[in-house]
């Protein structure tokens, strides 16, 4: 395997959650290079055999000191092989973290590659590997993905790896490497959820098109929390990410989506989210788009475990206009196998609820 769309001594960081395969990916890549090497992060942390912390939920000082020590490490480490000549693939599990992490790296160019299965993905080759990552009264898959799509910047190339084997994988990187590619003019960006959480005014969020180049993030933000682009409501599979749409903007980048779809008296939110949380940025987004549909009958689906959407929806004048019992169930079975049986809060995932919004 050649490698010709990356330098020889450049580094490219490697990150995903346990179990998305960054390992297999990172290993892989590093030997297609003529002088490569493969940084571990990991290894950081297996070399402390006496009084080592380990990250759990809620971790003790001690334990983020020695992370942010491994993360020192590996930095420092891929550095000096690569002010040595070598291709460097640092790889390592990063998430708010990751932009001081490639903030330490002195090396030009550098790359960032963060790889994005949906959890149903990582849980079945978590199954199917004599490693165990997921244990009980630790993290979940879902609570390191959802810290993933929340937490990390929105820097270099994201991918869903779900379809695709490590040497396809490898494949993409290299031929996507000027979208993993770092800048040197700017520092790295924040994620957009961390502006939210200085609670940052609307007057610092923008509204513009959405566009071919917001897929990479908003694959990543759809799959997070609605299992990817495919999504089913009223007996269907639409493409959620097919649509037009308006994505807001903060000073760090996107920080929500809306999609939609425009037919005659008729409105539909395809698709909303909001990265940064209780910003403002849904009503937002909401706004623009009733604005945008003039006197059509605004009109949304949702599912019966959704109380976030149910709030946000029933607050902002939408009423409940049909609830098709069974219809997720149906869904499962006829169109998208992979919707899991429980949805959020624990919730038994079975019914449709729509909602509409008359014109004002």
């Amino acid at each position: 395997m050649s490698a010709p769309s990356i330098e020889p001594g450049a580094v490219i960081v490697v990150t995903g959650i346990s179990a998305a395969g960054k390992s297999t990916v990172a290993d892989l890549l590093a030997r297609g290079f003529e002088r490569g090497v493969h940084v571990r992060g990991d290894a950081f942390r297996r070399m402390v055999v006496s009084g080592r912390r380990e990250m759990v939920p809620d971790p003790p000082e001690e334990a983020r000191a020695q992370l942010r020590l491994r993360h020192a490490l590996g930095a420092a480490v891929a550095d000096r092989y690569a002010a040595a000549g070598f291709t460097t693939v640092l790889q390592d599990l990063y998430f708010a973290e990751l932009a001081d992490v490639v903030a330490r790296l002195d090396t030009r160019p550098r790359y960032v590659v963060v790889l994005c299965p949906p959890p149903a993905t990582v849980a079945a080759r978590e199954a199917h590997r004599a490693k165990v990552a997921y244990r009980p009264r630790g993290f979940t898959v879902d609570d390191l993905h959802q810290a993933l799509v929340h937490e990390t910047p929105r820097m270099g190339l994201w991918l869903d790896t779900s379809g695709q084997t490590p040497e396809e994988t490898v494949a993409a990187i290299l031929d996507r490497a000027d979208e993993a590619r770092v800048g040197d003019g700017t520092a790295p960006p924040e994620q957009p959820g961390s502006a939210a959480r200085r609670r940052f005014g609307l007057r610092d969020v923008g509204l513009r098109p959405f566009t071919e180049g917001d897929l990479p993030w908003a694959e990543a933000l759809i799959g997070a929390d609605f299992g990817g682009r495919q999504q089913a409501r009223r007996g269907e599979l639409v493409d959620a990410l097919g649509f037009p749409g308006i994505v807001a903007e903060g000073p760090d980048g996107a920080v929500g989506l809306l999609t939609y779809h425009l037919d005659g008296d008729s409105a539909e939110i395809v698709y909303l989210e909001a990265a940064a949380r209780l910003a403002g940025v849904g009503t937002a987004l909401l706004d623009a788009f009733v604005e945008l549909a003039g006197p059509r009958l605004v009109w949304v689906v949702t599912t019966n475990d959704n109380l976030d959407a149910l709030r946000f929806y029933q607050r902002r004048g939408f009423a409940i206009s049909a609830v098709r019992l069974g219809a997720v169930d149906g869904a499962r079975t006829t169109l998208k196998p992979t919707i899991p049986p429980t949805g959020a809060h624990g919730i038994p995932f079975r019914d449709e609820i729509e909602l509409t919004l008359r014109p004002r």
